[in-house]
């Protein structure tokens, strides 16, 4: 079986499996093309993406040692967890929840509105709760501690 991807909105995140393990993982920019004999696992969402990886997939590279080389586009195994590398970098000394320019963490999603979270990546129409409010997300981003949903409407919704 063969795998094409060919974003044409917006760019895929792509993993490649072979005895389960990824061989392979990166991102299909608009107007390029991808293409595996192997096993593919892809999606336009970060989160979700990895969430099927997650769910496939046992063995990974882990987040490689503060000063060793980070690849963007590969799915590193970290705290029990898995992260995507979203730039190329050498691996500095903060921790990937706190760099979310860096690193994608990946958050199991649950059914229910969830409590707001730093360092979690919201998509437009997802709904927390913060300080016992509702709110739905506005922007896509990843959430910072000082960008609470009350003290940013222009991500936030208050519903």
């Amino acid at each position: 079986m063969s795998t094409i991807i060919i974003p044409t909105d917006k760019p895929i995140f792509y993993a490649i499996e072979h005895n389960g393990d990824i061989t392979i993982s990166g991102k299909t920019e608009v107007g390029n093309t991808t293409f595996t004999s192997h096993t593919v696992y892809q999606s336009d969402d970060e989160n979700t993406f990895l969430g099927l990886v997650a769910a496939k997939v046992t063995n990974y590279n882990p987040l490689p040692d503060v000063g060793e080389w980070c690849e963007a586009g590969m799915i590193y195994g970290y705290n029990g967890g898995l992260i995507i590398c979203r730039q190329s970098h050498i691996r500095t000394h903060y921790l990937p929840e706190e760099t979310p320019n860096l690193f994608i963490v990946y958050q199991e999603e649950t059914p229910d509105i969830q409590e707001w979270i730093a360092w979690t990546s919201y998509t437009i129409g997802d709904i927390v709760t913060y300080e016992g409010l509702e709110y739905e997300c506005r922007q896509s981003h990843v959430s910072q501690p000082d960008w609470t949903p009350p003290a940013v409407l222009a991500l936030w919704l208050p519903l």
